[in-house]
């Protein structure tokens, strides 16, 4: 389980983030909404430890975050962040590959090497495999790098979970695998994981998230499951605009109309 006790971020004397605490299990795929500037990214960077807290402790189930050794910590936690630059000329299972680097020891394994395989097999990108990295579209290149995170946590560690951070990682993709994207991200979250992710599209998490977390002015103010967290007077709240939550007898989710 992922844990947050107390969670406070200052820059400047301006608070960012402001004694947020909770509880984040493996099995569920956890979204965090809110508008711009919220905090959103602030606290995922904080859950996963790229960015500290000001004050506030971070528990990677019985172990405090901070106290991890960075390259023990690599090999369970990864971070696919909003944008990532790559500017070198590389192929695509060399950018893969990147993620099996806190894993090699001294270069890659046979194991390594089918561990990249069996990613970008996953995100239906094997025959991009020998492609220029730099060639491919933003949506083909956001989807490389999400199965350089997976090849980075393929492994589970023999005790404990592992721990997927994403940050909007759909924006750039076309709506066919925004949802592909999504579902990947619930069968990972089931295999004794962590999934925490950063979403705009509110019909999106309330079809995919298990677990929601709205944030606005860097507090928690609705959690819990989609259809209960999210409601009209929180939308109101959040976004400033009037919506409805409707439930079509075509699906088993509620659909926001705004």
């Amino acid at each position: 389980m992922l844990k947050l006790e107390n969670l406070r971020f200052s820059i400047g004397g301006n608070e960012i983030i402001k004694g947020v605490s909770g509880e984040f299990e493996p099995g569920k795929l956890s979204m965090i909404i809110g508008p711009n500037g919220s905090g959103k990214s602030t606290l995922l960077k904080m859950m996963s430890g790229t960015l500290t807290p000001t004050m506030g402790t971070v528990w990677l189930g019985d172990s405090v975050l901070k106290k991890q050794s960075e390259k023990k910590l690599a090999k369970y936690r990864a971070v696919l962040s909003q944008q990532t630059d790559m500017p070198f000329p590389l192929t695509v299972e060399e950018v893969v590959m990147m993620g099996r680097y806190p894993h090699f020891h001294y270069k890659a394994s046979v194991k390594d090497v089918e561990i990249c395989h069996l990613a970008l097999e996953r995100l239906q990108m094997k025959s991009f495999a020998n492609r220029n990295y730099l060639t491919l579209s933003g949506g083909e290149q956001q989807r490389v790098h999400f199965a350089r995170v997976l090849a980075q946590i393929w492994e589970p560690p023999k005790q404990g979970l592992r721990y997927l951070f994403l940050d909007e990682p759909i924006t750039s993709l076309d709506l066919g695998y925004q949802h592909e994207f999504l579902k990947i991200a619930k069968e990972i979250a089931l295999e004794n994981t962590v999934v925490v992710a950063i979403i705009h599209d509110l019909n999106l998490a309330m079809q995919y998230a298990d677990y929601l977390v709205a944030i606005k002015a860097g507090r928690i103010v609705s959690e819990g499951r989609p259809g209960v967290a999210l409601t009209e007077k929180l939308m109101l709240d959040l976004y400033g605009v009037p919506a409805r939550i409707i439930y079509p007898q075509e699906v088993d989710f509620p659909i926001v109309a705004i």
